[in-house]
């Protein structure tokens, strides 16, 4: 709630019910929309009407934009865009604290992209397949997810390259996530050390329950 007021957000995309009750809409003075991911029936999109702000399914709020004739206002917005000005805002995650906000330049984030692609041309090239699964808040989710992907229907059309990334489920990091990548088989993962971890312990854990020779391996490793 205190990132979405900080930041005058104008549109909420929520995943569930669940969130959605986090929010107090009467202190968001900026919001115009809140978009829903999750599926939900017509009752419970009745339930949500409200004095402050319009509701919408993802399926309608895609809709609408098919709809919308977009492409001089795109391109005015793109002509406006100049190194040094804020592509987005980053928050820390608020453990010394109330949560502290970083401007990231549209030239920063660029640039980023650009140099991982001449870094790592194997893995950061078209035709390659991800799994999204980091929060979108994290500057890693943000520079892997939507800068190198951007999303549209589960498959994403990416900004830096022609590939694709499956979103992984809300609960990817209680063990659903290997489940997900088994599905996709990615050509490139990118996960933090915890994550690597826990993927060593399973197959540890698997081992030890197997053959002999299994176990050896596991001992030997």
């Amino acid at each position: 709630m205190y990132i979405a007021e900080h930041s005058e957000c104008s549109c909420l995309v929520i995943d569930s019910l669940e969130q959605f009750k986090k929010y107090d809409l009467s202190l968001l003075k900026n919001l115009k929309a809140v978009v829903f991911i999750c599926a939900l029936t017509d009752q419970q999109m009745k339930s949500l009407t409200n004095p402050y702000v319009t509701c919408y399914t993802w399926k309608n709020f895609i809709e609408i934009g098919k709809k919308a004739k977009v492409e001089l206002e795109l391109h005015e917005r793109q002509t406006m865009q100049q190194p040094g000005n804020c592509c987005n805002i980053v928050y820390t995650s608020g453990t010394t604290g109330t949560p502290k906000a970083v401007m990231l330049s549209h030239d920063n984030m660029t640039w980023i992209t650009r140099a991982l692609r001449i870094m790592l041309p194997q893995v950061i090239e078209d035709g390659q397949r991800g799994v999204s699964f980091l929060p979108l808040s994290h500057i890693a989710g943000q520079i892997c997810d939507i800068m190198c992907n951007n999303n549209y229907y589960n498959i994403l059309v990416t900004i830096f390259t022609k590939s694709k990334c499956y979103f992984a489920r809300p609960d990817a990091l209680s063990g659903t996530l290997v489940d997900t990548l088994k599905y996709v088989n990615p050509t490139t993962f990118f996960a933090v050390p915890r994550v690597y971890e826990k993927i060593e312990d399973k197959i540890k854990n698997q081992l030890k329950e197997g053959s002999s020779l299994k176990q050896k391996i596991c001992n030997d490793s």
